[in-house]
This record gives C-alpha cells, structure tokens and sequence, in this order.
C-alpha cells in the first residue's frame, strides 16, 4: 500500500482499522523484546542485543529441558521472532511507527488484511462513534461530490446543445452559468487529493528526518 493510502486509513478512514482497544491483547514489538522504554530511541544494537537475551531464555528446548510450559514458551518464542524481524528491518520499522506501533495494524495494514471485506466489516462493527460517524459523513460527501459531478455536466450539456421551447427557462439559466462553476465538484475532490499529499509529505518528512538521524547517530 502506497504511503498515501497509509495516512488516509490511519488519520481519516481509522474505523476500518482493527481498534486500539484490541491491541491490549497483542504486545508492542518493543515491549515483546523489553525495550518499551526506549522505543524510536532504540539502536539496532539494542535490538539485537534483547532479541539475543529473550530468545535464548525462551527458547522451546530450553523451557522443555527446565520442566516449563512448552506451549507458552513456544508462543511467546513466535511473538519474539516476529517483533525482531520487524524492528531488526529499518524499512519495516519504519512502516510499523506509520501505524503508530500497533502490531495489529501493521499486519492489517502491510499484510494485505485490508483486502478481506469481513475484516474491514468487523473493525467497523468494533470502531468507536465517533470514527463510525466519521467514515459515514466522509463516504457520504465523496460520493455527493463524486456524482453531482457528472449530473451538473449532463445539465449544462442539454442547456447549451437541447433546443429551447416553451417550459425551458431552468435551461436558460444553465446557459448563463460559466463552466468553471459547473467544475466545482471536481475541484473540491482535487484540492483534497492534493491536501493529502501535502500532509503525507509533511508527515513522511518528519518521520524520515526523525529515523535518518537515528540511524545516523546510532546505527
């Protein structure tokens, strides 16, 4: 998913992601490997470092050896390898902070979840009001500017090339209104596209500055 779709579903379409209540049940990635104080501050030496110690302390064989649950451990052990090949990829890392660090998310969003209508039908059902409400009034003027767009066209059209007889004053007035007018529409959703790109610039912008001078200073 380009970046622009990221910052629409994660800033202004947020009910189809799963909801931020869920993520009580799924550890960040920094906090699967201890590193939950240091988080964007965290050097890939870090990272290695509590991946090294984590993974060797639950590794299955290990856990099983000492008598342990084996199960749990294997399932922690998962979890572990997942957020390190996360956080271990600077271009994965950064693609897991455009989500605002939510493992659930990231994998609805850069595993392709987005693609399953069940999935976006369930995070909507467990969205918050206010982001349902949200989705609803932003669907319903899309779709408003995006079809009055083609009926103001077919008017203006019929008024300058149908015939005029009795009954046609409504057709007259069209006449007399310019085309620019009559593109409205089509300029409200241009200048939101382009509102947005600015705004995934800006925001791009700032994340990349944030994470160059992290890898700069500490990679």
């Amino acid at each position: 998913m380009s970046l622009l779709g990221v910052f629409v579903l994660v800033h202004v379409f947020t009910a189809v992601l799963p909801p931020k209540d869920a993520d009580v049940e799924e550890e960040e990635y920094y906090h699967v490997l201890g590193l939950e104080s240091l988080k964007q501050r965290a050097t890939h030496d870090d990272i290695k470092k509590a991946y090294r110690k984590i993974s060797l302390a639950l590794h299955p064989d290990k856990i099983a050896q000492r008598g342990g649950n084996a199960e749990e451990a294997a399932a922690r052990y998962e979890k572990v390898q997942q957020a390190y090949s996360v956080l271990q990829d600077k271009k994965e890392r950064q693609k897991y902070h455009s989500v605002n660090c939510s493992p659930k998310r990231y994998q609805f969003v850069y595993q392709q979840g987005w693609m399953h209508p069940m999935t976006i039908l369930e995070n909507v059902t467990r969205a918050s009001c206010f982001d349902k409400f949200r989705l609803v009034i932003l669907v319903f003027l899309f779709l408003c500017a995006l079809l009055l767009q083609p009926i103001l066209l077919a008017a203006k059209v019929n008024a300058e090339f149908g015939t005029s007889a009795k009954g046609t004053d409504h057709l007259n007035q069209l006449q007399q209104v310019d085309w620019v007018i009559i593109w409205i529409p089509y300029w409200i959703l241009f200048g939101c596209y382009m509102l947005l790109q600015l705004a995934v610039f800006s925001w791009t912008r700032q994340r990349d500055v944030l994470m160059d001078f992290l890898s700069n200073v500490c990679w």
